[in-house]
């Protein structure tokens, strides 16, 4: 069997046939090409996105870092405070306890009466002592007098300096 050629107007078919899948073929291959670019694109944006996130990841293991140091940190911290929350539980009164503590305060306090009392009364009692004293001085002195052991100037300058005044002189009664 043999191959017939083909004739000029079935070769112009052809072509023309072909030169019409051509356009397409060509169209697609455009639009391809403004896929391929608009992938391009995606893929770079990506890249960046991806950059950034890498980025973010990176300030979020420095902040977990920092935050794992925070709570160690909290852990201590809260060890003290547990460690003293137990001594305060176990050497801290109770307010029954206070309370005794202070009724007996209370009990055996003295008031500020009780203490004006008690100092007037000691006031009284120095008065009345220095009064003696003072007494004994004067019968000293009046003595001295009396035998001239000292000068009279200086007897009346002991005298000047007598801690409570002189009583007035007692009138002799007449019988």
């Amino acid at each position: 069997m043999d191959n017939p050629q083909p004739n000029n107007q079935q070769i112009f078919d052809a072509v023309t046939t072909l030169s019409g899948k051509f356009d397409v073929l060509q169209k697609d291959v455009s639009g391809i090409k403004g896929d391929v670019s608009t992938l391009k694109t995606d893929v770079s944006t990506l890249k960046t996105d991806v950059s950034a996130l890498k980025t973010d990841v990176s300030a979020l293991k420095t902040d977990v870092s920092a935050l794992k140091t925070d709570v160690s940190g909290l852990k201590k911290d809260m060890e003290g405070l547990q460690e003293t929350v137990e001594f305060i539980k176990d050497n801290a009164v109770t307010k029954t306890e206070f309370d005794e503590r202070v009724g007996r305060i209370e009990a055996t306090m003295v008031t500020k009466a009780y203490l004006d009392e008690k100092m007037g009364d000691q006031r009284g009692d120095m008065v009345s002592l220095v009064r003696k004293e003072d007494n004994k001085v004067n019968i000293l002195v009046d003595e001295i007098d009396r035998h001239a052991v000292l000068p009279k100037t200086s007897i009346e300058s002991v005298r000047s300096t007598r801690v409570f005044p002189a009583p007035p002189p007692v009138a002799s009664a007449q019988i």
